[in-house]
């Protein structure tokens, strides 16, 4: 059975690397959210593939996501429901209101045919398989990951894969359970040995684990820091059968991309026009003594914000970083 898989989302309109959108006239960092749904609406239609797994954090603002943001997704899912999609959906973190995570921003999808939210955790029989669905809990029971040994099942969390790696190579341990059988936010690996397939949100970096390379730590689907330079982001297509994994790219979302400035001239490895791009400044010897710095003239507004290089260039955004 197949199905397209992603998480994290974190659909916000963010105001740092943000313009008006030219065509929806929203906040182009919402958009570029946006842009990642129909993306996994244009590929179910494209593929045949209905069923659709979410991992949880589709809202960045805890407690406070706001209006625009919940109406502009609650349309794109609208779409989904009409193209006879089938979801399930669970709860992150950031999704929550409340500690407890009964309270949460994705109810409003609930009502759309063909979606399902999760906020609690629990087994949905789907076609023939078992999803154990396990939203965000500060407190992780083992008893969410029991399994009936006779129907295959895949589990969709919301925690810490305990082996996940960030980007950077730190590597998550799995704490023991306390003596109350729970834990703070992480899923020992073993837990999902079991599981014919395990799909975990929460880590950004995308990554698989397992003994048998069974676990799905999807990652962002598109980048969202300067940070992310380089790192891979998508969407996915999942085979339970054959446990394999497919990234497919949205191409329709900036990057973050290197550039350099020297004595007038921009250079980069990487197209400019409509991406994140990150600025450095080089100076020669005799602007290095320059009292000053002649560089300062570059990080107007620190460094976020020099519109007559992005509207001259096309980039979405520019990133000065300061010349050592």
């Amino acid at each position: 059975m197949k199905f397209i898989v992603f998480s994290d989302l974190h659909a916000h309109p963010f105001k740092r690397l943000s313009r008006v959108h030219p065509d929806s006239g929203l906040n182009s960092r919402l958009e570029h959210a946006l842009e990642c749904l129909r993306a996994v609406r244009y590929l179910s239609s494209a593929t045949g593939i209905k069923q659709v797994l979410f991992g949880g954090d589709l809202f960045d603002a805890k407690n406070k996501v706001p209006t625009v943001a919940v109406e502009a997704v609650f349309k794109e899912m609208v779409e989904w429901s009409k193209s006879g999609m089938e979801v399930i959906m669970i709860t992150g973190n950031h999704d929550h209101a409340t500690i407890s995570g009964e309270s949460h921003a994705l109810s409003v999808l609930s009502e759309l045919e063909g979606i399902t939210v999760v906020d609690n955790p629990t087994v949905i029989p789907w076609g023939g398989i078992n999803i154990n669905a396990i939203p965000y809990r500060k407190h992780i029971k083992k008893e969410w990951f029991d399994i009936d040994m006779g129907t295959p099942s895949i589990c969709l969390a919301h925690g810490v894969v305990g082996g996940s790696k960030t980007p950077s190579g730190y590597e998550f341990e799995a704490e023991e359970p306390d003596h109350e059988g729970v834990m703070c936010d992480r899923i020992p690996i073993d837990w999902l040995e079991p599981f014919k397939m395990s799909i975990v949100g929460h880590v950004h970096n995308p990554q698989i684990l397992g003994s048998k390379k069974q676990v799905l730590v999807p990652g962002m689907p598109l980048q969202q820091h300067p940070h992310e330079i380089g790192q891979e982001r998508g969407i996915w297509v999942v085979d339970s059968t054959t446990r394999e994994f497919e990234r497919i790219e949205v191409t329709k979302v900036p990057k973050f991309v290197k550039a350099e400035l020297y004595k007038g001239k921009v250079t980069s490895d990487h197209p400019i026009e409509g991406n994140h791009v990150v600025l450095k400044v080089v100076l020669d010897e005799a602007e290095k003594t320059t009292e000053g710095k002649k560089a300062d003239f570059y990080l107007s507004n620190d460094g976020q914000d020099m519109s007559s290089f992005v509207n001259c260039w096309g980039a979405e955004s520019l990133t000065v970083v300061k010349p050592d």
